[in-house]
C-alpha cells in the first residue's frame, strides 16, 4: 500500500493500474484491509472522473450511456458498499485528534495490564 501510494504521489496523472495492482495483492493476503479496498475504490472512481472529463460533462448520467463507465460505476459502487458492510467507517481529523490526546492523559484506560506481569 506504501508503494501504491508513494507511485500515485509521484505520478499523479497516473491510469492507476498500478496503485490497482498493488491494491489487489494486499486485498489477496488481507481481504478486509481497509487501505486496500479504499485505495482500490478511489483509484476507479478517479478512472470514472477521467472518464466524465475525457467525454467534456459534468452529467454522470450521460457518462454511464458508455458500457465501460457503466461497468466502472457499478464496480466503484460495489466496492464502497462492501466497505461500508464491513464496518470502515473514516473518522474526523478533529475525532482522531482527540483519541491521540487521549492517549497521553488516560493512559492506564487503553494498557494492558496482563503484560506488567
Amino acid at each position: 500500500m506504501d508503494l501504491a501510494n508513494a507511485y500515485n504521489r509521484s505520478f499523479p496523472d497516473n491510469d492507476g493500474s498500478f496503485a490497482l495492482k498493488c491494491a489487489e495483492r494486499a486485498i489477496q493476503i488481507y481481504p478486509y484491509l481497509p487501505n486496500a479496498l479504499l485505495l482500490q475504490a478511489e483509484t476507479h472512481t478517479k478512472q470514472f472522473q477521467k472518464m466524465m472529463k475525457e467525454q467534456n460533462t459534468k452529467d454522470i448520467q450521460a457518462t454511464l450511456s458508455n458500457p465501460k463507465a457503466k461497468e466502472l460505476f457499478d464496480l466503484m459502487n460495489k466496492e464502497y458498499t462492501h466497505i461500508h458492510k464491513i464496518g470502515y467507517r473514516s473518522m474526523p481529523e478533529e475525532m482522531y485528534l482527540d483519541w491521540l490526546l487521549s492517549l497521553k492523559t488516560e493512559r492506564s484506560k487503553y494498557e494492558d495490564t496482563r503484560l506488567q506481569k
